[in-house]
């Protein structure tokens, strides 16, 4: 070193810092990874049990608005069109239930079953108000009206149970899936 000139010391201990810093940026950048992937890893069912739990309810929205719909439709064609929207809606809520309950706890599938049974009570009654639309709008009217603050107390309760019951095991998955984190990492640093 005592032989080089000023300016080649200079660009030494730049090209040293230079080599220090990338370095230290891809040790950086890979453990970045490591805990983005670790994350996805343990957020990853919840926020898609999240997701599916919100689609169900707003499914559930959707076919009472229909059902409403149906009572003051007057033309044959439209109750026929809103009919078929009311089914492919319902169908689409079951397809959800069906996700969910493959990616559930036994507890979640416990509840999920109650949830799908009422929702099917529910179903069964909203398509005999559908039908009677069609045919006797005050008949259909009386049963709406008589069934609706039950069937939709009780669908709304079940949701309800359903995602106490979903952030319930939620959480228990986030905190073992901490503990063996947090385990995994100690054993790391004993190494």
């Amino acid at each position: 070193m005592k032989n080089l000139s000023l300016n080649a010391k200079i660009w030494c201990v730049i090209a040293l810092l230079a080599a220090s810093y990338l370095v230290t940026t891809g040790v950086g950048l890979s453990q970045l990874v490591t805990v983005r992937d670790r994350l996805n890893e343990v957020t990853g069912p919840i926020t898609k049990s999240d997701n599916l739990t919100a689609e169900i309810e707003s499914q559930q929205r959707l076919l009472s608005i229909y059902t409403l719909q149906s009572l003051v439709m007057t033309k044959e064609e439209e109750l026929k069109e809103n009919m078929a929207g009311y089914r492919k809606i319902g169908d689409t809520l079951r397809a959800k239930l069906d996700e969910l309950d493959a990616i559930a706890s036994p507890k979640e599938k416990e509840a999920i079953r109650e949830y799908r049974a009422t929702f099917e009570e529910f179903s069964k009654t909203w398509d005999r108000v559908n039908a009677l639309s069609s045919t006797n709008k005050a008949e259909a009217v009386a049963l709406f009206l008589e069934a609706r603050p039950r069937l939709v107390g009780a669908l709304n309760k079940k949701l309800e149970q359903m995602n106490a019951i979903t952030r319930a095991s939620r959480f228990s998955r986030a905190w073992a899936s901490r503990g063996s984190s947090c385990a995994r990492s100690t054993a790391r640093s004993r190494r």
